[in-house]
């Protein structure tokens, strides 16, 4: 089953294509945090983010996390510029008047090759009780940087995060 994903309020797409295979792009672009949340919910595979990284209370341990917790709660309209992003690997993508989408197509060597831990931080940030809430100021909105690969991957191709390790299942 196909799964195709809209992102709105997208900003500074642009389209490069691969120069040693004309039947692969990339879309590059910033997307307003919350968007991410899309990414989290839907039925996207990808990668196990660092979950794991927490002491018998339960407490995070994990820099990667507190890190982006961190840059997102500075609330400074810096958040893409202090993180790498989330890299997809998608079927197709097009991004037209802020809205962007971003079809997987049916192959299992598509979804979230980086990024994982990002997408569920803020995930989880836009769920607490005290949810993040972007500020009203332009110039303070934070985003993050979201690259979609696009065109035919073949499984040797495709990074280990969206590999289907023997008898699991990448999919959380």
């Amino acid at each position: 089953m196909a799964t195709k994903v809209v992102l709105n309020g997208v900003v500074r797409p642009q389209y490069a294509v691969s120069p040693t295979n004309p039947n692969r792009s990339v879309l590059s672009m910033f997307v307003p945090v919350e968007e991410l949340r899309k990414l989290d919910e839907s039925q996207i595979p990808w990668v196990n983010p660092r979950i794991g990284f927490t002491d018998a209370a339960g407490a995070d341990k994990s820099r990667v996390r507190s890190d982006i917790r961190e840059g997102l709660e500075a609330r400074d309209g810096k958040f893409h510029e202090r993180h790498l992003g989330v890299q997809l690997i998608a079927s197709t993508a097009r991004a037209d008047e802020g809205v962007a989408t971003i079809d997987f197509g049916t192959s299992d060597n598509r979804g979230i090759g980086n990024g994982g831990t990002t997408v569920r931080v803020i995930s989880a940030m836009l769920k607490e009780p005290t949810p993040f809430v972007q500020l009203k100021d332009p110039a303070k909105k934070q985003y993050v940087k979201v690259s979609v690969f696009c065109g035919e991957y073949h499984r040797d191709e495709v990074s280990g995060a969206l590999r289907r390790q023997e008898g699991q299942s990448y999919v959380s």
